[in-house]
């Protein structure tokens, strides 16, 4: 702690506790694999936006929000969950799930840990219902991304956006890139 990363952690002693440190900060638990959690548990066949495969993923990540809030009551400090979506995480667990399980993985998908890359030929609509549900109970973000070709047109983004806004979905991310991404042109 000696690095000055965390506010006033040059007055913490090497032995000291640190509970003075973090109780003012959030401490976040992530989560992922969610969409590879959902088909081992119910069968890999199913479609992930199926109703019974839906309510799974949601009862989980309410499950972990459940728990998040139980230890904030419990040890006075501040929980939440999240969905851990940094490249580079999801590529390092990934390989390691892959080095355990195997096929049994490599399976299921080709982008591991991805949960939103299952929606393709879900409306936005229908999208955002799913994303506000997760969003509600990560309390400290759920990320929906939404890819959009290099050439849409602006009408268009002002759907998205207004759409989000109707489904009462706190975030999202737009990644602008190839033409044929999820049909958005």
């Amino acid at each position: 702690f000696s690095n000055g990363l965390l506010l006033e952690s040059e007055k913490l002693d090497d032995n000291q506790k640190i509970r003075k440190l973090i109780k003012n900060g959030i401490l976040s638990i992530g989560y992922t694999g969610l969409k590879e959690c959902v088909l081992l548990l119910n069968d890999k066949n199913n479609n992930i936006t199926s109703e019974e495969n839906l309510k799974l993923a949601i009862d989980i990540v309410k499950h972990i929000n459940e728990k998040c809030n139980d230890y904030s009551q419990e040890l006075k400090l501040n929980f939440s969950t999240y969905e851990t979506c940094e490249e580079e995480t999801l590529k390092y667990l990934g390989s390691i799930d892959l080095s355990i399980y195997g096929e049994v993985i490599k399976s299921l998908d080709e982008e591991y840990f991805e949960f939103y890359k299952n929606f393709s030929n879900t409306s936005i609509e229908d999208r955002f219902k799913i994303t506000a549900k997760l969003q509600k109970y990560s309390t400290g973000g759920y990320q929906e991304i939404i890819k959009i070709s290099k050439n849409i047109i602006i009408k268009k983004v002002s759907e998205i956006i207004n759409s989000m806004i109707e489904n009462d979905v706190g975030f999202i991310k737009i990644k602008v890139g190839k033409s044929d991404w999820y049909g958005y042109r």
